[in-house]
């Protein structure tokens, strides 16, 4: 049997209806393509729809929101080639030659549209990472740079 985890079980509204909401995957070794998913159920805790992140990336299973009833909001990552230029790190030793891309995609439900989707490493440094140290842990897949959250709750709260 595959080792799974849930993450953020919570009520939230979809289509005028409370449902639960929480996502699943591989917590630790997750690596490229796995088909982590966010699941609502409806109130006889039958499964209603099973989202998964578009254009091959992997759906993030620490956040998924419900916004409007309609649209879904997640974070992903992508784990692709390190930057040719990693001067901006100052850390040295590392063998590291990928790099996990995280974002989020906000998609509408019933059509799977992606609405809009935000990617870190065209609007982030690799040099703003507080995360620099994992590079030198050999053990790691890929090097996380930055971790994004979201968060389904308007500015004024």
């Amino acid at each position: 049997m595959e080792n799974r985890n849930s993450f953020g079980l919570m009520p939230q509204i979809y289509n005028g209806k409370e449902h639960l909401t929480f996502s699943v995957g591989r917590l630790y070794g997750p690596g490229p393509y796995h088909k982590h998913a966010a699941i609502i159920m409806n109130s006889a805790f039958e499964v209603v729809k099973r989202i998964t992140a578009r254009f091959r990336r992997t759906l993030d299973i620490h956040e998924f929101a419900i916004l409007d009833g309609k649209a879904a909001l997640y974070t992903f990552y992508d784990v692709e080639k390190m930057p040719s230029d990693t001067s901006a790190l100052n850390v040295t030793g590392y063998h590291q030659t990928k790099i996990a891309n995280g974002g989020f995609q906000e998609r509408d439900i019933k059509t799977g549209r992606v609405l809009f989707e935000w990617r870190a490493l065209p609007h982030v440094s690799i040099g703003e990472s507080h995360n620099a140290e994992a590079l030198l842990n050999t053990r790691n897949q890929f090097w996380d740079f930055l971790c994004v959250s979201i968060s389904p709750y308007p500015a004024e709260c």
